[in-house]
């Protein structure tokens, strides 16, 4: 429970007021001293912004970011929809984020997947090069692709995940590696 309240911003206090209870009552239940009910959660629930089924069995989520689509391209989704939330894989960090795969642009049978990435945007290194990361070119474009060291310093090959040319010698504002690809199963907003 205490993760899904400071995800929600709120200290123990700004909880207990949200929810009408009091601080001590909020850190009872964080810490054991009292068991988190089916009730409890039904209450703190909607001012966490997460379902109480979330809150009892401690399902946590990421950000859902965009899509992929055509070329291995992610589209981000406009502002009205950055608000949608999937489950995470195991092992996601406070920084991991996913999108949907449209298609078969990463392999057959991967249309309507999850793919999910560290949203810790960063020069190319020895932990991304000749991984499948997320790029951002030179001019901007985000796409899947994995990185290798170009002929000139400071610039990149970057492969396509399966055929296709290399685009040779790239620039590159930052890539971002990826940590996961799985099916959706019981996404909290599809």
């Amino acid at each position: 429970m205490t993760l899904a309240r400071e995800r929600a911003g709120y200290s123990e206090a700004a909880l207990a007021d949200k929810a009408r209870t009091t601080q001590p009552q909020i850190h009872r239940l964080e810490h054991g001293d009292r068991k988190l009910t089916r009730e409890w959660a039904e209450r703190l629930a909607p001012c966490l912004g997460i379902s109480a089924e979330d809150l009892l069995f401690d399902v946590r989520t990421v950000p859902l970011l965009g899509v992929i689509e055509q070329g291995a391209k992610l589209r981000f989704y406009r502002t009205d929809k950055r608000g949608a939330k999937v489950r995470s894989p195991r092992g996601a960090t406070e920084e991991t984020v996913a999108v949907h795969i449209k298609g078969d642009i990463l392999g057959t049978g991967l249309d309507g997947w999850l793919m999910y990435y560290d949203d810790d945007k960063r020069q190319p290194d020895e932990a991304t090069l000749g991984k499948l990361c997320v790029v951002c070119s030179g001019n901007g474009d985000v796409m899947v692709r994995i990185v290798y060291r170009g002929r000139a310093a400071g610039l990149f090959d970057l492969h396509h995940i399966y055929g296709g040319q290399p685009a040779h010698d790239q620039q590159v504002a930052w890539v971002a590696r990826i940590t996961a690809i799985m099916p959706p199963g019981d996404n909290l907003d599809d």
